[in-house]
């Protein structure tokens, strides 16, 4: 049953990261795109990606139920804290390579705001983990 969030977190991440990289990219290959176009293509990429795992979260929220043993949940929540670690480097990563200093503040701009469209999901699933707890 805690998988569902795993799952959740899993697909949220993985595809945020991309679309967020993907982003990074077309501003880096051509700085005189427009940084307002690329970040309207990532917000509503992000937003269609993330409705799978929104679907989940419900459907988790739903057939939610304590666990027996506390121990039931490490790994999941050691799942979820490594995909919350695997994007945060991931994006900031994105921020160091290959950026041109005079388009430097808009990728940076770009990246915290990716991080946070990534970590949402993995966030609600962690409380959803806790609320478990016998």
């Amino acid at each position: 049953m805690p998988y569902i969030f795993v799952a959740a977190s899993a697909i949220s991440v993985l595809v945020t990261v991309f679309i967020i990289k993907w982003s990074m990219d077309k501003i880096k290959a051509d700085p005189e795109v427009a940084l307002e176009k690329v970040q309207q293509y990532m917000f509503v990429g992000v937003g269609l990606a993330e409705t799978i795992p929104i679907i989940l979260i419900i459907v988790g929220f739903q057939m939610i139920e304590s666990v027996n043993e506390a121990s039931e949940l490490f790994v999941p929540m050691g799942i979820v804290v490594l995909l919350v670690g695997f994007a945060v480097f991931f994006i900031f990563l994105q921020l160091k390579v290959g950026v041109p200093a005079k388009i430097k503040p808009q990728v940076h701009t770009m990246g915290f705001i990716g991080i946070g469209l990534s970590l949402s999901i993995p966030i609600v699933s962690i409380v959803a983990l806790f609320t478990m707890m016998p």
